[in-house]
């Protein structure tokens, strides 16, 4: 994602159109622009996007011209399940972002959060004017991995000076280009503009060049300064459209004229809209219905900038009764001359209302808004701790920037600390995070008294133990959650006691993976059992418990087990994204992938993905959603989409310290994998080792003839101790078969790997891919019949998985059978077009007779039997005699051929 911004003029969408026009010809741009007159056209923005998607990258539950009537969530998850399964690249354009419309904000929004686990480019670009959509797509650019800001700025003396060069073949006077540059601030329409009122272009660009060299600087500054051109408007129209310019002006927004009408009434101005629309500053919109707009933002701009005090204030509590919503509310802030307690109790009921609702971004605005209103003091303090909170419960952190100021001027506190740690944590200052977090968590402030404080220290030890297990180490989140659970229950005031269940649970689980990763795996599942075995244990809380032994069972090669817990636990959790972190969600979609459970693996990386990249997001590092959404597309050979992943996931690894080995893990996976799929065995051998994906190890041992090495590879697993790490339980049934079989077919012992073939196929089929390679291998040994029923079937195991190179290797083998098999048909039926005697001399050069020991078999001359070898050749279209004896030793030799070799083997 690239965001790029710049005033006016200073040629973005040149810029983005410049990247569009390099891509290459297999991407799909859908370009799209917001504009001023149309920010309240609902899905305008988003109508345009979906237009230029091909048909199978859109949804069917999203019909064209949207209206306003649909839910903007429910469009961008419907856009987000099409572009899933998309593969091809995309390239989304949204120019002059600041005049998206407000359902195409939040649809887009929703979307764009999602799409960094999609072959897609975003590029928008931008005024400096902020806008709660605008500061989104700043701060998804600013994410590590994701993208990047460009900010335009003017262009240089040299720049210029070149510019102008290239348009009249004359160095230009340096004290002309240092005027330009003042008058122009470097931007290059503006320095077109004056360029081209003067003529200096095309043949007479001299002549205009000299012209411009004459000009007073003054001039030059009114043909680029909109505030003067602006000024001159209003000095020349008449009072009463100039009270409809600053009236259209505070709206800030497209309005009908009965409004307009109405707020000028309010604001005791005269009705000026015929006037005001007279002018060159006004524009008249009428599509969907009439609205009255100004003709560009820096008009508005110009015209504030020249706004006393009191007409502003008095124009913006206008603008409040004829507005509703959210515009009324902004609009009777920005009239408060002083603290207005009855609207701070109007927001403060708003905020509530929308937090019942769910609705995290409107609660902390309204709620953020209910304390700008309040006079200085306790209750300014509360209700902005108030609207901190609101974003916490929904676990939405980045919705404290705006925040952030206020909290940092308020006195010292706990809840003060609480926010803030939370705020500059999710900004990404996560040592200042973490030390005010410490803070209110150690009671160094103050120890806690009322119910609210102890609610306070308790909330904020939880998710300073939770942050800590990925920054710290567990030891120390053990110690800060046993002080949560520890204010929990000397609280007589808890009134749900799953609180005090849901810390105990979670002390029980990370107790139980600091004993695991302490070196004992078999206590720590010992202490899970103990935990979960209770049937009582099917709360919300008990999700990461299963998630933890889950992980545990992994490790230690018990693969279904592990499944089993890992899908409880997620679906223990399910709508609630912070019961699980991070690392339960990458064991999980591990053991899927290790299962042959592709599409179930790419489901959780999507899922884990969107949950870590969306602002609802978990704490921590994106590293493991990025490598396990990596393992599929590698296993599939999308190597573009893979290595993508890739990269990004090793860019995140800085910040990785506990899970830093599950987080490495999954990366060599997914290396290991691409590198699988191309059939690259010495890469194999360079990126893993037996504990890593033991089949695919031995299996690349055996291809590079190490075979001795193979060998003790597949004593080690199978005498492993079971709760260890590798073992043969870490890998399926099928391919333990496969592995045995192809290293006795490779040190020449036919019969042995027969057998195992034999009892691999005897097998249940536990995992399709393991299998597929079961039944190429074997298919490979067997003889044309079953090799086509065992190379059939692999190949369709293979195209159900997605698996491409797998797929074409056993289409390849495939075909190779069948050709023999047709060539040997087609063999049988020529050689009964052979005579009885060369049919003789056949059968005997197939055994390896010379012409003069055929003749004597024969009793004929040698001669005789030159002449038939080369008819028998030239029938059957062979080159040499011998290609007779692969041709002929099946068949039935002639009545009077002994059956033997030749009469020097026979000796």
């Amino acid at each position: 994602m690239e965001l790029v911004r710049g005033e006016s003029g200073m040629g973005k969408t040149a810029l983005l159109r410049a990247v569009t026009e390099a891509l290459d010809p297999t991407w799909t741009v859908a370009w799209t622009s917001g504009n001023r007159a149309e920010t309240q056209l609902p899905y305008g923005v988003f109508n345009q996007f979906t237009a230029q998607l091909p048909p199978h990258m859109r949804s069917d539950k999203v019909p064209p011209g949207l209206t306003e009537r649909v839910d903007p969530l429910y469009v961008g998850s419907t856009i987000v399940a099409a572009l899933g399964v998309v593969t091809t690249p995309l390239c989304f354009v949204l120019d002059d972002a600041q005049w998206i419309d407000d359902t195409s904000a939040l649809a887009l929004g929703f979307v764009m959060r999602r799409f960094q686990r999609h072959p897609i480019l975003v590029l928008a670009a931008s005024t400096e004017a902020t806008g709660d959509f605008v500061e989104e797509v700043g701060r998804l650019a600013r994410d590590p991995g994701r993208g990047d800001t460009i900010v335009l700025t003017g262009l240089g003396p040299a720049d210029v000076s070149a510019l102008v060069r290239a348009r009249t073949a004359v160095e230009p006077p340096p004290g002309l280009v240092r005027d330009l540059v003042d008058v122009t601030r470097g931007n290059p329409l503006h320095l077109t503009t004056v360029l081209d009122a003067y003529g200096v272009t095309g043949d007479l660009a001299g002549e205009g060049l000299a012209r411009l060299a004459n000009a007073a600087a003054a001039d030059l500054s009114r043909l680029v300064a909109i505030d003067l051109t602006v000024l001159d408007v209003l000095e020349e129209c008449p009072p009463q459209a100039r009270g409809i310019i600053e009236a259209l002006a505070v709206l800030d927004a497209p309005t009908p004229p009965a409004d307009v009408r109405r707020m000028a009434q309010i604001a005791g101005l005269p009705d000026g809209v015929d006037a005001a629309l007279a002018t060159p500053v006004v524009r008249r919109q009428d599509d969907p219905a009439p609205r009255l707009t100004l003709a560009h933002r820096q008009i508005a701009d110009a015209v504030l900038s020249g706004l006393g005090e009191e007409r502003r204030v008095a124009l913006h509590a206008a603008a409040a009764q004829v507005t509703g919503g959210t515009r009324s509310y902004r609009h009777r802030l920005a009239a408060l001359t002083g603290p207005d307690e009855d609207l701070a109790r109007e927001l403060e009921e708003r905020a509530a209302e929308a937090a019942a609702l769910g609705e995290a971004e409107i609660a902390v605005r309204y709620g953020h808004n209910a304390a700008q209103a309040s006079a200085p003091g306790v209750d300014r303090d509360h209700r902005l701790i108030r609207a901190g909170a609101y974003a916490l419960h929904a676990r939405r952190p980045e919705l404290l920037a705006p925040l952030q100021g206020e909290l940092e001027a308020m006195p010292p506190g706990r809840a003060r600390s609480w926010l803030l740690g939370h705020g500059v944590g999710s900004a990404g200052d996560f040592a200042r995070g973490m030390e005010l977090l410490a803070a209110a968590a150690d009671g160094e402030l103050e120890p806690p008294q009322s119910w609210r404080d102890r609610a306070y220290s308790a909330m904020t030890a939880g998710w300073y133990a939770s942050a800590t297990v990925e920054l710290t180490s567990l030891g120390l989140a053990i110690e800060h959650l046993g002080v949560a659970l520890g204010h929990l229950e000397a609280s007589d005031d808890v009134a749900d006691r799953d609180a005090v269940d849901e810390a105990r649970v979670a002390l029980v689980t990370l107790r139980a993976l600091d004993t695991w990763l302490t070196g004992d795996p078999i206590a720590a599942r010992a202490m899970l059992d103990a935990e979960l075995d209770d049937p009582s244990a099917a709360g919300r809380h008990h999700a990461v418990a299963f998630s933890a032994r889950g992980g545990i069972a992994r490790w230690q090669g018990d693969l279904e087990m592990a499944l089993d817990d890992l899908v409880r636990g997620r679906d223990l959790a399910e709508g609630d994204a912070e019961r699980l972190s991070e690392y339960d969600l990458v064991q999980l979609a591990l053991t899927q992938f290790a299962l042959g459970q592709w599409n179930e693996c790419a489901i959780t990386a999507n899922a884990l993905v969107t949950s870590t990249l969306d602002g609802a997001g978990r704490r921590g590092s994106p590293a493991g959603a990025y490598a396990v959404s990596a393992l599929v597309p590698a296993a599939r050979g999308n190597v573009q989409v893979a290595r993508m992943h890739l990269a990004h996931a090793r860019s995140a690894l800085r910040d990785v310290t506990l899970s830093r080995p599950l987080m490495t893990e999954a990366i060599r996976l997914a290396d290991l994998t691409l590198a699988r799929a191309h059939g690259d065995a010495a890469r194999v051998l360079d990126i893993g080792d037996l504990a890593l994906e033991p089949a695919t190890y031995v299996s690349a041992l055996v291809q590079e003839g190490r075979l001795d090495e193979a060998t003790a590879a597949l004593d080690v697993l199978e005498h492993a101790p079971r709760e260890s790490r590798p073992s043969r339980r870490s890998m399926a049934p099928e391919a333990w078969c496969r592995l045995h079989a192809d290293l006795a077919a490779a040190r020449g012992d036919a019969a042995a790997a027969a057998r195992w073939d034999a009892e691999g196929l005897a097998l249940p089929t536990s995992n399709p891919y393991e299998r597929g390679l079961l039944e190429e291998s074997a298919g490979r040994r067997a003889r044309a019949d079953e090799a086509s029923r065992l190379l059939s079937s692999a190949r369709r195991r293979f195209d159900v998985l997605g698996a491409v190179h797998e797929a074409r290797r056993a289409e390849e083998a495939l075909g190779s059978v069948l050709e023999e098999a047709r060539s040997a048909s087609g063999s049988r039926t020529t050689i009964a077009t052979l005579t009885q005697r060369e049919h003789e001399v056949a059968h005997l050069a197939a055994r390896g007779y010379t012409n003069r020991e055929a003749a004597a078999a024969l009793f004929v001359s040698e001669k005789a039997v030159e002449y038939h070898m080369s008819n028998i050749l030239a029938k059957l279209a062979l080159t040499s005699r011998r290609q007779l004896r692969g041709l002929l030793t099946a068949s039935t030799p002639p009545a009077g051929i002994a059956v033997g070799g030749s009469p020097r083997e026979q000796d």
